[in-house]
C-alpha cells in the first residue's frame, strides 16, 4: 500500500502532504475502490505520520529526480530525528 502512494507521488511529483493525500484519495475511488478501503488506506499513512512524529522523527518524500528534469527517481521516505 505503501509503495502504491509513494508511485502515485513520483507520477504527481510531489512530495507527501495533505494535498497529495487527498489527491491519492480521488484517485482511489476513481479506481473504484470502495470508500471504506480509502478511509483505511489513508488511516494507516496518517497512523505512519502521526506515530514517526511522536517519536520525535520528521517525515519527508523525496524523489531523486526532483521536480523537474532528469528521468523519474525512486521515491524516498526519509524519517529522521528532529
Amino acid at each position: 500500500m505503501l509503495d502504491e502512494l509513494f508511485a502515485f507521488s513520483e507520477l504527481r511529483q510531489q512530495p507527501l502532504s495533505r494535498d497529495l493525500l487527498m489527491e491519492y484519495r480521488a484517485q482511489m475511488l476513481a479506481w473504484k475502490l470502495s470508500p471504506s478501503t480509502t478511509k483505511v488506506r489513508l488511516a494507516a499513512v496518517r497512523k505512519l505520520i502521526g506515530e514517526a512524529r511522536r517519536n520525535g522523527r520528521r517525515v519527508s518524500s523525496s524523489s531523486r529526480a526532483g521536480r523537474r528534469g532528469g528521468s523519474a527517481g525512486r521515491l524516498v521516505l526519509t524519517i529522521s530525528t528532529w
